[in-house]
């Protein structure tokens, strides 16, 4: 079952996302002023990845508040990237397109990926790194630089 609302979330995020003019990045949401706003005010008009994936995992963690959506969300990004924080690094310094591909790649999979412990899991995130690298434009997540508009 989490496996569907997941993609449920990372759908509904991709969805919100899929016009520029809703992307938002360097904090979770942004108002009609450009000023930084909770993710759930009613008053956001920009959504930074992360914030639209907390937005759409509040109506499943009710009872948990702010935190509870949250960490819902990063269950949803983990689908797109198995180490955490790509999606919040890939937004704020890579920008919309690379942001948009990690989104598509976590609905193109099956399911989540497994973290192996110990030795298969150093070399499992460094695989993982690899394929990130080359899915949102190269190494540039390492070095944090920003990526031009397109």
């Amino acid at each position: 079952m989490s496996d569907v609302i997941e993609r449920q979330i990372l759908q509904q995020a991709d969805d919100l996302l899929a016009l520029k003019k809703t992307w938002a990045y360097g904090t979770w949401a942004r108002d009609r002023y450009d000023d930084p706003c909770h993710w759930g005010s009613q008053q956001v008009v920009r959504w930074s990845a992360y914030g639209a994936l907390a937005k759409f995992a509040a109506p499943w963690t009710k009872g948990l508040g702010d935190r509870g959506a949250m960490l819902f969300g990063m269950r949803a990004e983990h689908r797109c990237c198995a180490i955490r924080g790509t999606m919040r690094t890939v937004n704020d310094r890579l920008g919309y397109w690379p942001m948009m591909r990690l989104l598509k790649a976590g609905l193109a999979r099956d399911a989540a990926p497994y973290i192996p412990s110990g030795r298969a899991g150093v070399r499992f995130c460094r695989e993982e790194s690899g394929a990130l690298a080359a899915s949102v434009g190269g190494l540039r997540v390492l070095t944090g630089q920003r990526a031009t508009e397109e």
